[in-house]
């Protein structure tokens, strides 16, 4: 683990209690413009914890005041899991081996910093008042969202010490010999089926069981509550970002749909009720019959737009969307995804013809 740029990790700064490391990862490409803005917002919000960036290539060069970049070295199991698994290796910068190489470049930086951090991944943003204090007071070693009966996020990972990261990562390694088409959701699931009393399952949505369909077991619902109860508030996994703000647009030839639900997802999320809390600056979830909201703490905006990232703009966006999700299902067209891709279709096409 080498620093590329910034200050070190401030090591036990956060003895103090909410100064924890918000770490990011992006691995095999340029950093996308979403990610900039996302890790200069962060740095604005969170003056306190050191943002930090790992990556793998140091051809592009990022220099984001306040920032710190490091890159990780590639290691033997990065080379194990690129042996096990069959992915289309050529399919965005060998996407299904780096989202779960992630875990390896977490471990890695863990082993000079041998504190707890904050994993956030590139497509996520924070509210202001994200909870970091009440992941230091958590007994258990390590948390994270589950979504589905096969799926969990790492959207918001929180990892206590370098022990319980490594046995994530051997537990990946197992996974990925055993099948070569796994990806770090199913195994982040198989992973708390396994180790159930290790982990925090991070609370998606509100404590009602009529907020999700019947596939949501009561054992899984009763520790949601849990979190609940510890945090106040809840975590997106991935339901909220893609229903309120958009799927990904790259996935469709850069249109987007809002107002979806993501099949075999727990959450009954065209039932929930989003509000926006000008004293937060950020959005609730308002629970039928009760005056109170509950604080939603991050949002997985897939959708991947600079704007809502963007601390000059998010507000606005925001309750744009809130406004519009009474629309029920609809698709727009982002134009400067959409014509990216025809960029690279030409590209492509002109590359074959030299050949």
């Amino acid at each position: 683990m080498q620093l590329i740029f910034g200050k070190e990790i401030r090591f036990g700064d956060n003895e103090s209690q909410g100064s924890m490391p918000i770490v990011f990862v992006h691995l095999n490409g340029k950093i996308p413009k979403y990610l900039q803005i996302n890790l200069k917002s962060t740095i604005h919000r969170f003056p306190k914890n050191q943002v930090v960036l790992i990556i793998n290539e140091i051809s592009t060069k990022i220099r984001i005041t306040g920032l710190t970049v490091y890159k990780y070295e590639e290691d033997s199991k990065w080379k194990i899991l690129h042996g096990y698994l069959s992915h289309p290796k050529n399919f965005r910068n060998n996407f299904w081996m780096i989202s779960i190489a992630r875990f390896f470049a977490l471990e890695q930086l863990m082993q000079n910093y041998k504190n707890e951090i904050i994993h956030i991944e590139s497509d996520v943003f924070l509210s202001n008042d994200f909870p970091f204090k009440l992941f230091a007071n958590l007994e258990k070693t390590i948390s994270f969202p589950i979504v589905s009966k096969e799926r969990g996020v790492s959207s918001t990972l929180y990892i206590k010490n370098l022990k319980i990261i490594q046995k994530l990562n051997d537990f990946a390694i197992t996974e990925a010999h055993r099948n070569s088409q796994t990806s770090d959701m199913l195994i982040l699931r198989k992973f708390y089926d396994q180790f159930k009393n290790q982990i925090e399952v991070l609370p998606i949505g509100p404590a009602i069981k009529e907020c999700y369909k019947e596939s949501l077991d009561s054992d899984l619902f009763s520790k949601m509550m849990e979190g609940i109860t510890h945090f106040k508030g809840v975590f997106d996994g991935n339901d909220i970002g893609v229903y309120f703000f958009g799927t990904n647009p790259e996935n469709l030839r850069g249109k987007t749909i809002l107002g979806k639900t993501i099949n075999f997802n727990y959450a009954n999320v065209e039932n929930w009720v989003p509000i926006y809390n000008s004293k937060r600056n950020f959005m609730d979830l308002k629970i039928q019959g009760e005056e109170q909201s509950i604080p939603i703490y991050s949002i997985h905006a897939t959708v991947k737009s600079s704007s809502v990232f963007s601390i000059e703009k998010q507000k606005q966006v925001i309750e744009l969307r809130l406004k519009q999700s009474k629309d029920g299902e609809r698709s727009e067209l982002i134009h400067s995804v959409f014509m990216y891709q025809i960029f690279k279709y030409i590209k492509k096409q002109f590359l074959r013809k030299g050949e």
